[in-house]
């Protein structure tokens, strides 16, 4: 199953579950009940707006005066480049079945799969993903038992294997970052008994990447090594290719700031609280590049400012008139927002536009001044 794959599965099993109630409540075996009133709904909910206090409880960070931008260089998926070529030659990949995915755009990926049923996708961006079968199994043995691994020795194991094999694949690209290693747990209970084991039956180094110091964010920003009982059993690599295309000067971190909090659009991050918001602490602000999915197309990898904290309230108590009768605390909510770190140039057709615009309206002037009365 592919990354996209295991994503729309996983929002299809949370959307019925979401579903399940409304789904109940609306569906009847007879004819439809009389219209309800819903003329007193307005009195039994608070009505409470939303005023946050805002602090900042960190530096601004150092930036440069100007940084690169970056242009995403889309590939032919047909034409396998370098890194799919290693990966077919290291994992004895020799592709049986070759499957194309187009879309509004032309050919966006291209599936190679062998007689083991093994998979390697290659999409338009650059990026590529190699996989088992199954990534996971759950019939798969332990995998400290089978390395001969202690828990406390195992991030460091899969670190350096996963390590070693990015090198031998000419994925040590500059840049190239450590992040962690986190592993796939399978808890299983006996029927009829009580007694729960617990085995790892996965494992996945995960790398991430910096561009002169300025490190990059987003989904597409990665490269993972995934690792089953047999070895490495998947690695995608989300990165994108881009080349350098111009430099752009940066907006100074606390204007952006400070324009965030007192723009209009923090409301959207109060919809992510369960309750009321008191109070939002920003903790972090941090320069970054943002790289979308790998699996969707994207023109440019700017500079961006990462926003991120806290966010504290309260729940509503019962009597709408009096919300804070009865109010309960709840846990502090984390929340992230991104800001573009600088001014776009506008497109040279808008240019043209609005200089035609102004010449137009230029020649208009006199013939008004001209009829206008003394």
């Amino acid at each position: 199953m592919k990354i996209n794959e295991l994503s729309r599965w996983a929002a299809l099993v949370t959307g019925l579950l979401m579903a399940g109630t409304s789904l109940a409540d609306n569906e009847t075996n007879g004819p439809a009940g009389p219209d309800k009133d819903l003329s007193g709904i307005g009195g039994t909910i608070p009505q409470v707006e939303p005023a946050p206090i805002w602090s900042i409880a960190t530096q601004m960070p150092e930036v440069p005066n100007a940084v690169p931008l970056f242009e995403v260089q889309p590939i032919d998926p047909t034409n396998p480049g370098p890194l799919v070529q290693a990966m077919m030659q290291r994992f004895e990949f020799d592709p049986e079945q070759t499957g194309f995915e187009e879309d509004e755009n032309g050919l966006a990926s291209v599936m190679h799969t062998d007689p083991n049923r093994r998979t390697i996708e290659v999409f338009r961006s650059g990026a590529s993903f190699y996989m088992e079968e199954s990534l996971f199994p759950e019939q798969a043995g332990d995998l400290f038992e089978r390395f001969q691994l202690q828990p406390g020795e195992a991030s460091e194991f899969f670190e350096s294997y996963a390590t070693n094999l990015l090198s031998e694949l000419g994925l040590q690209r500059e840049g190239l970052q450590f992040d962690k290693v986190s592993f796939a747990h399978l808890k299983t209970v006996e029927d009829g008994g009580n007694d729960e084991t617990t085995k790892v039956i996965g494992a996945a180094a995960k790398f991430g990447y910096a561009l002169d110091g300025i490190p990059l964010a987003g989904p597409g920003a990665k490269t993972t090594v995934f690792f089953g009982e047999n070895g490495p059993a998947g690695l995608y690599d989300a990165m994108p290719v881009f080349e350098p295309v111009d430099t752009v000067e940066l907006l100074e971190p606390a204007q952006v700031v400070a324009d965030y909090i007192a723009a209009d659009e923090p409301q959207s991050i109060y919809r992510l609280y369960t309750g009321v918001v008191d109070e939002t602490v920003i903790e972090e602000v941090k320069l970054t590049y943002y790289v979308g999915p790998g699996n969707e197309d994207q023109g440019f990898i700017e500079p961006y400012y990462e926003i991120s904290g806290t966010m504290y309230g309260w729940n509503p108590g019962p009597d709408p008139e009096n919300p804070r009768e009865g109010s309960t605390t709840l846990d502090p909510s984390p929340f992230l927002s991104r800001k573009r770190a600088y001014i776009p140039a506008p497109e040279p057709g808008l240019v043209a536009g609005l200089a035609v615009g102004v010449m137009a309206l230029a020649g208009r002037r006199p013939r008004r001044r001209a009829h206008a009365p003394d």
